[in-house]
């Protein structure tokens, strides 16, 4: 038996999460586009999900999971932390006033 006792690994980096920046610059994202679509700026993505990052649509789907993976895609290029997806509702898409 050795008289140094066993070393344990140091424990990994605890990932700091999501900020509050992070969740303003969505907050924002969403307001811009909710005001977009409530002006009827928007009708070109109707029946769409977009990627807003700031005031910019950057990406457009009418599959939400195509659209997902499109943004992964881009994980290195776009700060995806910011980046809000809405869907723009279609005229006789009745519940979504």
């Amino acid at each position: 038996m050795s008289a140094t006792p066993p070393t344990t690994p140091d424990p990994a980096p605890v990932h700091p999460g999501w900020m509050s920046p992070d969740w303003d610059a969505i907050r924002a994202s969403v307001f811009w586009a909710d005001d977009e679509r409530s002006a009827g700026r928007l009708t070109a993505y109707e029946g769409m999900y977009i990627a807003v990052l700031g005031t910019e649509i950057i990406d457009s789907d009418r599959d939400e999971d195509e659209l997902g993976r499109r943004l992964e895609s881009a994980a290195g290029t776009l700060p995806l932390n910011r980046v809000a997806v809405r869907y723009v509702p279609r005229p006789e898409d009745w519940n979504w006033k």
